[in-house]
């Protein structure tokens, strides 16, 4: 750097050498830290909760994330879900209500869409899976278990009926 300079007669000129360091910014590393289902056991047909940790383990904030996920066939619910800004070394629970589908292992992808500080957008697609059971036929073991119950007592009193004539 150069500095000139003038007091009334005479100019004066000085020059400087010094060392400028530019610092990288960072960057952002958004990540699923857990899974987590509730109930623990995701049966086929029936509605359960979905809750995703997101973490932001870069150097730099992250604004305006979003969560949407790609489902796997046959489920049904809201699959998209807002979290905001999230500061690095933060993280925040995306939470879906979700009606399971095919029984088996299910894999599900989530896409996390997020703007950096110079309000540019970014997404991240991480894969994970769920594994769904099959329905219980418990309840339908049940209801035959009654219907035969009905007829041996049906036929019972018929029979005790017919005896007793």
């Amino acid at each position: 750097m150069t500095l000139q300079y003038e007091n009334g007669k005479e100019r004066y000129t000085n020059s400087y050498d010094f060392q400028i360091f530019v610092s990288k910014l960072g960057i952002i590393s958004l990540d699923i830290a857990g899974v987590y289902t509730s109930p623990q056991t995701i049966v086929s047909g029936e509605t359960f909760k979905l809750s995703l940790q997101i973490e932001n383990s870069g150097k730099l904030d992250a604004k305006a994330v979003s969560v949407y996920l790609l489902l796997p066939r046959g489920f049904e619910g809201k699959n998209n879900y807002f979290i905001g800004s999230l500061e690095s070394g933060d993280s925040a629970t995306a939470t879906f209500k979700l009606k399971a589908g095919n029984s088996g292992e299910q894999n599900v992808e989530a896409v996390i869409d997020y703007m950096d500080p110079k309000f540019e957008r970014h997404e991240v697609t991480k894969k994970f899976s769920l594994y769904v059971f099959p329905k219980s036929y418990s309840e339908v073991y049940g209801i035959v278990a009654f219907l035969i119950a009905l007829a041996i007592y049906y036929y019972w009193n018929r029979r005790k009926k017919k005896q007793s004539d």
